[in-house]
């Protein structure tokens, strides 16, 4: 992995904000993550985060208007941002991203989560594209 500054960016805000008011914050490892409380879209309130991978995360969040908890997986920031010099294969991998998507979209079976929703949100000025899926609590 490359030696980019992982830092989160600031508020895209009325210029006074603090980093207090950013929706990310960073724990120990200096990952990025999304904060607790963030509504995506309108429609999926980021409750906690449960799981990382090399590529992404995923969140337990809550679907805003049927009353259920939802998984939510988006590309990590942090990859994201070690392939900021690389815009050939930071968009492959968001297309192979969108490729999981379709792939599970389509498929019915008792094995493979359920997607609800595929979409992009803006979150302190980046575009964040994220899964909404099927939660099912446990072990990963």
């Amino acid at each position: 992995m490359s030696s980019h500054n992982n830092t989160p960016p600031k508020t895209a805000s009325t210029g006074n904000a603090s980093e207090s008011d950013s929706y990310y914050e960073v724990e120990q490892t200096t990952r990025v993550l999304l904060k607790s409380g963030l509504l995506l879209n309108e429609k999926w309130e980021i409750l906690e985060h449960i799981a990382s991978g090399g590529k992404g995360d995923v969140y337990r969040a809550h679907q805003k208007n049927l009353h259920r908890n939802v998984a939510v997986k988006v590309i990590s920031p942090d990859f994201e941002n070690s392939l900021k010099d690389n815009i050939e294969e930071l968009e492959s991998e968001k297309e192979r991203f969108r490729r999981e998507v379709r792939a599970m979209a389509s498929i019915r079976h008792p094995n493979v989560l359920q997607v609800f929703d595929y979409d992009i949100a803006d979150v302190d000025g980046n575009k964040l594209e994220y899964i909404a899926m099927e939660y099912i609590p446990g072990s990963t």
